[in-house]
């Protein structure tokens, strides 16, 4: 996310929206799972320029991003500032759904993640439609 400070414009943009207006983020997915094993993998390594085609796996690093959240993460500060989310979808990458399970496997059998959060582990972004 490229705001310093979003829970800071959340509240702005909250005192400004309609009773029935609505507000739409776009956000890059941290626990991407391809992310965590380039973490894994010593491999964070921000990159200089956007990618203009709407690659969300290439833009999850740019430079421009100085905060990132994970979907909960995202839903808690949504929380924090009084905005509930009345949409979301869900940006994947083209590669297979097993790449990532076999990747996670090892994590969920440790108890460290969930077979319930495999889908978001999928994700590279979200997409969100929010609300007062």
């Amino acid at each position: 996310m490229q705001w310093r400070q979003p829970e800071n414009i959340l509240l702005e943009l909250k005192k400004i929206l309609k009773p029935n207006g609505t507000i739409i983020i776009n956000f890059y997915n941290v626990a991407y799972y391809k992310n965590i094993k380039n973490v894994l993998d010593g491999k964070w390594h921000y990159k200089a320029k956007s990618n203009i085609n709407n690659n969300y796996e290439a833009n999850l690093l740019s430079v421009k991003n100085i905060r990132f959240f994970t979907i909960k993460s995202m839903q808690r500060m949504l929380e924090s500032v009084g905005l509930k989310i009345q949409n979301r979808t869900r940006i994947f990458t083209t590669e297979p759904e097993t790449e990532c399970a076999t990747f996670m496997d090892p994590y969920m059998k440790a108890g460290l993640a969930s077979r319930k959060d495999l889908p978001d582990f999928r994700t590279c972004a979200y997409i969100m439609v929010i609300s007062k």
